[in-house]
């Protein structure tokens, strides 16, 4: 006797029935099943689409630490000149100028470990907060500074707020987004880094280095208040037992009407109440992604994108601009532009692709605007319009990716119990890369002259390129579950053995 297989067609009014009243099955009635009147995967679709402007408003807020970090930066192009003149207040030895600039490095070394420490104990809302206290402080220092060690006393206190915005911001944006929205969301970094290098030039146009510390210290400001409103990291809340509260904050990030089973039970599932110490860093489970951010805040550092915005001012008068002011506005331009690219791309294409790219532009732009000052020196050769093109695709390759891409990576790849301890530490190695890296240069090109230099950068975007598309793992729209199975052997051997 044979048993015919006939497959029945659900009608729409029975697919909708079925929606709503699902039938029980042992698998879909055993105690793991908190889903009511849902599957999984139409679970899962839900999770990675929302409609709520929260998590844009709270990336917008939090990225004024950004805002600020670009001002922060950029102020030292304006105000080093003013103090340099016979008719300033406080006059800066070469010495002194030295310092003045390099000092914010130091100072956000220190801040990047305190915010690593901080971002898991208080939080990530509430170290977005706090570092608008060595900000303001710092800034109100160099407004009323008198002396030269106060000027660099400010720095040094800006620089600490500085290191805190590295970690803090890339953490709270990946956290409070989903999937789909953290490929957009994470190319506001650099966007954000831009827009306060241009407003810092475009209010150093019109007044005096003073009253643009004034405009620092109310972005600072305006930071810590806004910040009040918005909502914790839901997965600080669960990782520290603060479940309810976590519900609640996810509801408010993701409408009131959204399912927001999935993406708790998820959270749960990455939740690690015992946060590691520095020498877990190298456990199986979290050695890679450490190894791998730390390449990449380091790399960031050596393309030689700070040589190249140094030379910038030099090459733009010799390209007939005598105005120091119009041309870091330029150049300040063009980092925007870069980096609103880089905004529009990363949400289109993948991480590893960008990086990519943009290192190969890197390293024409580089090894173009060497054969400009070999050029200039070999043959009294001056092709203006070849260093102005090679400079500014070297400052477009860089915000289109490195600039923002490194710590939007960073933040994915790295499990939750190590997130705030190795994104800390991978960010002060960072900043003492940026240190030696601004150091280096003029050693370097006195040594084996600009051309010389530039040419070493690019071989190192070279080698940066090589081990990026071998060792970057692609994260782009991918959970942070599915993230830590890459890294992690034992939930993948689990996966397989499932399979």
């Amino acid at each position: 006797m044979s048993v015919q297989n006939t497959e029945h067609k659900f009608t729409m009014k029975e697919i909708k029935l079925q929606s709503k009243f699902p039938i029980k099955t042992p698998e879909s009635s055993s105690k793991t099943e908190t889903f009511i009147g849902y599957d999984k995967r139409s679970l899962e679709k839900q999770h990675h689409v929302t409609s709520n402007k929260i998590p844009f408003i709270a990336t917008a807020i939090a990225s004024l630490s950004l805002v600020s970090f670009g001002y922060m930066l950029g102020y030292t192009a304006l105000a080093i000149p003013q103090l340099t003149t016979d008719e300033a207040q406080i006059e800066l030895s070469e010495n002194s100028v030295a310092w003045f600039g390099s000092l914010i490095m130091l100072g956000a070394f220190i801040g990047s470990i305190i915010a690593g420490r901080m971002i898991d104990h208080f939080g990530r809302q509430c170290t977005l907060i706090t570092l608008s206290i060595p900000a303001t402080i710092g800034w109100f220092i160099i407004v009323s500074a008198q002396t030269v060690t106060a000027l660099l006393a400010g720095r040094i206190l800006t620089g600490i707020s500085l290191g805190m915005s590295s970690v803090s911001y890339s953490v709270y944006m990946s956290e409070i987004s989903t999937a789909s929205m953290r490929g957009l969301l994470g190319g506001s970094i650099q966007f954000a880094i831009s827009t306060g290098y241009i407003l810092n030039a475009s209010i150093g146009m019109i007044t005096t280095w003073r009253y643009s510390a004034i405009a620092g210290q109310a972005i600072a400001t305006i930071l810590a208040i806004g910040m009040v409103f918005m909502p914790e990291s839901p997965h600080w809340l669960i990782a520290n037992g603060y479940r309810k509260t976590a519900i609640d904050t996810l509801r408010r990030l993701r409408g009131p009407e959204a399912n927001i089973n999935f993406e708790l039970t998820e959270i749960e599932s990455l939740k690690h109440r015992q946060q590691i110490k520095y020498s877990e860093l190298w456990s199986p489970s979290v050695r890679k992604p450490f190894l791998i951010s730390l390449f990449l805040l380091i790399a960031q550092k050596w393309t030689g994108f700070h040589s190249v915005l140094f030379f910038c001012p030099y090459i733009l008068r010799m390209a007939g601009f005598q105005d120091f002011r119009l041309i870091i506005l330029i150049m300040a331009i063009s980092q925007f532009v870069g980096s609103g690219v880089g905004y529009a791309l990363a949400g289109r294409f993948s991480r590893v692709k960008l990086l990519l790219s943009c290192s190969a532009l890197m390293t024409v732009s580089g090894a173009l605007l060497g054969v400009y000052f070999y050029l200039l020196e070999a043959m009294s050769l001056n092709l203006l319009w070849l260093s102005f093109i090679s400079t500014c695709g070297y400052v477009l390759g860089f915000n289109i990716s490195w600039g923002g891409l490194a710590y939007a990576i960073m933040s994915e790849i790295l499990p939750l119990r190590a997130r705030g301890v190795a994104s800390g530490l991978s960010a002060s190695v960072g900043f003492l890369a940026a240190f030696a890296a601004s150091y280096a240069f003029l050693p370097l090109a006195q040594a084996i002259s600009v051309q010389g230099s530039l040419w070493f950068y690019t071989g190192l975007n070279v080698l940066i390129a090589i081990i990026v598309f071998y060792c970057v793992p692609e994260t782009k729209g991918k959970k942070f579950s599915d993230i830590e199975k890459i890294f992690d052997k034992k939930k993948r051997m689990d996966k397989t053995t499932m399979v």
